[in-house]
This record gives structure tokens, C-alpha cells and sequence, in this order.
């Protein structure tokens, strides 16, 4: 085998993995809240203020629990959203989730960008359950 077939068949196969991965994740920005469609749910990112943003995993087709602890009356935060190839911000005055692309993997950074929590890859789980 050639250096040249060696390199092509490397940049293929990393290719053909990184393709799959960013495939595999829509987003949509809506009024108060990002929606990312992953192969696994859907998750959803809603900014309650500019130091805390509410997340809600979903398999997307059951309907929205109403929260228990959060009330419906929040005036709307300010927010953006960036994407790049690798990942999904989104962005408050005062702190950000971050969304890998590859795993779907959610973390959470302040101002300076220090992340100060961090979902460990491959423990989210998503298990049918009753609110009584």
C-alpha cells in the first residue's frame, strides 16, 4: 500500500465519522428557548435568566410535563445561539450550555468560559416515569 492510499483511507474514515456525527443533530432557535433534535430525543435548552438556563431531554414525542418547580409566568432572557463543526452554544449575559455535536454531551461554562459542570458521556438516560 502506498503513503498516499494510507492517507486517503485515514481522511475517509474520519471523515465518514465526523459526517455521521454532525448529521445527526438539527437545531432550531425559537422565542425562549433552542431546540437540538439528536438520534436519541430531543433536547431542549431555555434560558431562565441570565445565570441559569433549564434543561429538558425528551424522546420528542411525549407531551411537555409542566414544571414543578419553575413558574410559566418568567419574563423571556436574552440569549444567542452559536453553532460550529463541533458544537451548540447557547448564551446568556452571564453563563452558556454547550452541546457536542459528536456525543450530544451537555456543559456548562461561565463568563470566562470555565466550565463548572459537565455531563459525563454516555450516562444520560432517559426512562419512562409518572408526576402524580
Amino acid at each position: 500500500m502506498t503513503l498516499m492510499f494510507r492517507l486517503f483511507i485515514i481522511c475517509a474514515a474520519i471523515f465518514a465519522a465526523h459526517s455521521g456525527a454532525f448529521a445527526a443533530m438539527t437545531v432550531v432557535t425559537l422565542p425562549g428557548e433552542a431546540v437540538l433534535t439528536l438520534d436519541s430525543g430531543k433536547l431542549e435548552l431555555i434560558p431562565v435568566n441570565d445565570g441559569a438556563i433549564q434543561v429538558r431531554f425528551s424522546d420528542g414525542k411525549t407531551p411537555v410535563t409542566p414544571s414543578l418547580v419553575l413558574l410559566s409566568h418568567l419574563s423571556p432572557t436574552k440569549f444567542e445561539v452559536r453553532e460550529s463543526a463541533d458544537s451548540v452554544t447557547v448564551a446568556t449575559a452571564k453563563m452558556c450550555a454547550v452541546v457536542d455535536r459528536a456525543t450530544g454531551a451537555i456543559s456548562f461554562r461561565d463568563q470566562s468560559g470555565k466550565t463548572f459542570l459537565a455531563e459525563t458521556v454516555g450516562t444520560r438516560l432517559l426512562k419512562p416515569t409518572k408526576v402524580q
